[in-house]
């Protein structure tokens, strides 16, 4: 048996893995082709330091041998990369860190015995597995009972469930719109109008949030373009409705979204606030002026775009 792990590499001593699917090695949060992982490698260490990184790469690919001494570990990284590769669940299913015994259920492994943890976080990975539904939907954590509605399991009891958390997943299940449009909490409804459902009641929400999501399912766009909020009347911009009118709205924010649109740009171009004239910049529009512009951070937009120009 192989593993396609490595341990201690690098001044960080990281734990770096093969993925399964497109042949590359995982370090840190970038995935790496052997020869791109070698040149990042020798970018930042010279000498033995980078020839040891780059030999437990090159291992890592070929798969070391696996050992029992492998799932004791002192780190507990190691532990999980090991079960990671599904090795060692058997002993690893009784690992003494939470992080390690997510890792063996998700690989379906133990799952009896992982649904009774104490850790809520290792129950979630198991109620992820689709297993002991009956069960955890009772669970005192609302993650876990979050979990349970993700699986789409249990939405008729979990519609009422009492923490919003639980209901924003019922919504997004598309399950119980019509009572949940009337929910408390603004996370809820919001929800429900990312659904495209009670788009006539929303529009008329006391919360922004969910206005502005009435807005990105292009509804009431007659309405909200004269919202008390500028974040929904962005949005109606961002449909490419109202536009001029939002192009002298006095919130920066929303005439920046109107130049997004490409639309007013002969107006916006002397924009008084840089957010805006840096929009106009990246529409390719006034670059000869703009790459004068007092303002260093829309200099740069109209110089990069004035580049890109070049290029095409």
């Amino acid at each position: 048996m192989k593993l396609h792990i490595a341990f201690y590499c690098g001044e960080n001593r990281r734990v770096i893995h093969l993925i399964k699917e497109g042949g590359k090695v995982q370090i840190g949060c970038t995935a790496y082709t052997l020869e791109e992982a070698e040149k990042a490698i020798r970018r930042k260490y010279e000498g033995k330091a980078a020839e040891e990184y780059i030999a437990k790469v090159k291992a890592c690919f070929e798969g070391i041998e696996y050992e029992d001494s492998i799932v004791k570990d002192e780190y507990w990284n190691v532990r999980r990369a090991v079960a990671n590769q599904g090795y060692g669940l058997d002993v690893l299913v009784k690992d003494e860190d939470c992080r390690v015994r997510i890792a063996v259920a998700e690989q379906g492994h133990g799952l009896d015995v992982l649904m009774k943890d104490e850790y809520s976080a290792v129950r979630c990975a198991v109620a992820n597995q689709g297993y002991g539904l009956d069960v955890l939907m009772k669970d005192e954590d609302w993650n876990v009972r979050r979990a349970m509605a993700n699986q789409g399991y249990g939405l008729d009891v979990l519609v009422k469930d009492k923490h919003w958390n639980v209901r924003y997943a019922v919504a997004e299940q598309g399950h119980g719109l019509d009572v949940l449009v009337k929910d408390k909490h603004w996370a809820v409804r919001r929800a429900v109008a990312n659904q495209g459902y009670g788009l006539d009641v929303l529009v008329k929400d006391e919360d922004w949030n969910v206005r502005r999501a009435v807005a990105e399912q292009g509804y009431g766009l007659d309405v909200l373009v004269k919202d008390e909020d500028w974040a929904v009347r962005c949005a109606v911009a961002n449909q490419g409705y109202g536009l001029d009118v939002l192009v002298k709205d006095e919130h920066w924010g929303v005439r920046r979204a109107v130049a997004n649109q490409g639309y007013g740009l002969d107006v916006l171009v002397k924009d008084e606030d840089w957010n805006v004239r840096r929009a106009v910049a990246e529409q390719g529009y006034g670059i000869d002026v703009l790459v004068k512009d007092e303002d260093s951070d829309v200099r740069i937009a109209a110089e990069r775009k004035l580049e890109e120009l070049k290029k095409n």
